[in-house]
């Protein structure tokens, strides 16, 4: 297949999963009347409520226009990053969300609020120059905020960052700035807490780096992973239980390497010594990248997944 045909396939694949009017009405939900949003719900008040509004303008310049059948039905939508992470009681079975669990077989997956604003053309603004052999700073490279578990002591980005402490010969990994969490909270609770601050570096600097690493926050990495994958530098990339629509593309050893605290010396030794193999991987990232992660490829996915959903649900 090419690649039209494999964004066609996935799309598909969730599309055909989707029931017209059937989801859990506390959600919020849109409704689509011959293609045409006619009314938005239980959206006001909700903490990510302008999403609503972003994805309501997509689907209705972009993606109905192209519609071959009408749509008559309510839809609805996470707009939190994920609801892998939400304590509530709400069945997410038929909701289009951004991102979900890997084990979640009842969520419908949509490209993320960043791909469907191509990433507001960071990947075509920011170039990296820098080939992978010729970069200054043969280190690992992370700065980043503290989104993911709310509790400091069972967040992930502050312990790669403790881990790091230890291991500045080969990795610079630091917080810039404390989201969803108290200061307080924050300096309480991880008394090193001045070793891993560090002011912003913006994504020209971090192409300085060989490699850069990836720490998924509250879900799947919406701007970092797209941004490393389009650079010159080796994307190496810790577990993750959420994914977005394109994941099952991405295969590790072919656009990425996959790390952890126990081999990430190894695995940079590894590359520093077989720099073409290296290479080979960033030439794929960079070539999945200009095929997969850009905003028309996001419109495509959800046309085919709404052309599907209406054939499954045609009388």
């Amino acid at each position: 297949m090419n690649y039209i045909d494999v964004i066609s396939f996935l799309a598909r694949s969730e599309g055909r999963k989707l029931k017209y009017d059937s989801f859990d009405r506390r959600l919020p939900f849109f409704t689509l009347n011959k293609n045409k949003v006619t009314s938005c719900e239980n959206y006001e008040g909700h903490d990510n409520a302008p999403r609503m509004k972003y994805f309501i303008d997509v689907i209705s310049n972009y993606v109905m226009p192209h519609m071959y059948v009408n749509i008559n039905s309510s839809f609805a939508i996470e707009l939190h990053d994920s609801n892998s992470y939400l304590n509530n009681e709400y069945d997410y079975n038929n909701c289009l969300v951004w991102s979900r669990n890997k084990n979640d077989t009842k969520s419908i997956l949509i490209p993320d609020m960043y791909q469907l604003y191509n990433y507001n053309n960071k990947l075509n603004s920011y170039k990296d120059n820098i080939v992978f052999i010729s970069k200054p700073i043969n280190k690992i490279g992370f700065y980043g905020s503290t989104t993911g578990d709310r509790n400091p002591l069972g967040n992930d980005r502050i312990d790669y960052c403790m881990w790091s402490i230890g291991n500045r010969d080969i990795i610079d990994c630091y917080i810039t700035n404390v989201v969803q969490m108290s200061n307080e909270d924050f300096m309480k609770k991880i008394p090193e807490y001045n070793l891993l601050k560090s002011e912003f570096k913006s994504i020209t600097e971090l192409y300085n780096y060989k490699y850069l690493l990836d720490i998924p926050g509250n879900t799947y990495s919406w701007d970092r992973v797209p941004l490393i994958l389009n650079s010159n530098s080796l994307l190496f990339k810790t577990n993750c239980s959420d994914y977005g629509w394109y994941y099952p593309l991405l295969h590790e050893g072919t656009h990425y390497v996959h790390v952890d605290k126990d081999n990430m010396r190894n695995k940079k030794l590894y590359y520093d010594n077989n720099p073409n193999e290296a290479s080979f991987i960033i030439q794929n990232a960079n070539i999945f990248a200009k095929k997969f992660l850009n905003a028309s490829t996001a419109y495509l996915y959800l046309k085919h997944l709404f052309d599907e959903c209406q054939f499954w649900n045609s009388p």
